[in-house]
């Protein structure tokens, strides 16, 4: 049974809902909180052992700071993916030189600006951190090289890059009808691929193996799989006995979090779980209405806008105690280093990353509106697209 039939043997009430609504999905910022605080209290994990003593509870959150980052993934994925199929499906083709300008402005600045910062404590050599690490994180290699605590999280916006950059080309090619199928196929392959490489060693350092793009990359894709799932079905109510399978898979989720073992390949098993299981997720409660207000909370929806400015930026702040600096002690230790984390991260996002975003959508109007605080008179030019792409063909043009 092919993946587009099996979800088809479920019934389902589905009502069409315009599409230019789908644009922006506000319960993803929600998502986005999720998965920066996850990393954020991993990375403080040290601090908050020092005011709250060890226990169980905050050694399961200093374990899981890369369920975090495969959060981001799978919500990465899922985005860039429904960008795609919006833009083909209402142009016919994806505009690739808009694509990239886009990302370029949404990635690029804030990730510069950090980078400026770092490079000044790295020249007064109060942080100690090479050319070659710098340039990696900066463009987007740090997950290939050995790096330092202070850049050591740009791994993973190196996978995102590498993704954003390659995705967009293969997706546009698969075979139409076929897309889900090939993905899902795609990432079955990826998965033996890391056994493999893990068994014979095919790595310079564990390290490196777990920041590589290839051993990462069927987060992103379980995402676009997500994607492709909700643009066919942008509006779901459940019938009880996928009730009953959804909380199945959120239980089995936050059961994988306290479970490990120790034969790898049964490890790699429940981390290649992990990831469908987090994309499958973030479709179900992104669907289902009745999770979305949970997701929608204005402080969650706000530190979810913020959430990429806040990943850069805490990596400066929330230091565990080996890596942290005597020159920068009083930015380091909570309650001071939690505030400064904040307080760069709106920095970040109120004067440069949203600035940039609206420029490049000024450059490169996107198809379908993002984020309504992203966006001047773009989404004015944005709707008009759609009445046109919409509206009845005249006589001459038929």
């Amino acid at each position: 049974m092919g993946f587009r039939t099996l979800f088809k043997h479920y019934s389902y009430n589905v009502t069409p809902i315009p599409m230019k609504k789908i644009g922006y999905i506000p319960t993803l910022d929600g998502w986005r909180a999720i998965a920066i605080l996850l990393v954020m209290t991993s990375h403080a994990s040290d601090d908050l052992i020092h005011y709250f003593g060890q226990s169980a509870f905050i050694s399961m959150l200093a374990d899981n700071g890369l369920l975090g980052v495969r959060v981001f993934f799978a919500i990465s994925g899922f985005l860039i993916t429904s960008r795609i199929l919006e833009e083909i499906q209402m142009t016919g083709q994806l505009n690739y030189k808009n694509f990239f300008v886009r990302r370029a402005f949404r990635i690029l600045p804030p990730l510069f600006f950090f980078g400026i910062i770092m490079a000044l404590f790295g020249l007064t050599s109060i942080i100690p951190i090479s050319l070659n690490q710098w340039f990696g994180g900066m463009f987007f290699y740090a997950n290939l090289i050995e790096k330092p605590w202070y850049l050591g999280h740009l791994w993973s916006l190196a996978v995102e890059e590498h993704f954003y950059i390659f995705w967009p080309f293969v997706f546009s090619i698969l075979i139409i009808g076929r897309k889900l199928n090939l993905i899902v196929l795609f990432i079955l392959l990826l998965c033996v691929w890391r056994v493999f490489a893990w068994k014979f060693q095919l790595y310079s350092s564990p390290a490196i193996f777990w920041g590589r793009t290839d051993t990462q990359l069927d987060g992103l894709l379980w995402g676009a799989c997500a994607a492709c799932i909700y643009q066919q079905l942008p509006h779901w109510t459940f019938r009880s006995n996928l009730g009953y399978l959804n909380i199945l898979m959120f239980g089995a989720l936050i059961s994988s979090v306290f479970i490990t073992f120790d034969d790898y390949k049964l490890n790699f098993i429940q981390y290649s779980a992990e990831s469908f299981l987090i994309a499958y997720i973030i479709l179900i409660l992104t669907l289902n209405h009745a999770f979305q207000k949970i997701f929608e909370l204005q402080i969650l929806r706000w530190v979810g806008k913020i959430s990429y400015s806040l990943y850069l930026w805490q990596q400066l702040f929330l230091v565990n105690d080996e890596s942290k600096i005597i020159e920068l002690a009083f930015m380091q230790s909570l309650p001071i280093n939690l505030i400064l984390t904040f307080a760069a991260a709106c920095f970040s996002y109120y004067l440069i990353e949203r600035k940039f975003i609206k420029i490049g959508y000024k450059i490169a109007p996107p198809t379908t509106p993002g984020r309504p605080d992203n966006l001047t008179n773009v989404a004015e030019d944005v709707d008009k697209t759609f009445q046109s792409a919409l509206a009845p063909k005249s006589n001459i043009e038929k």
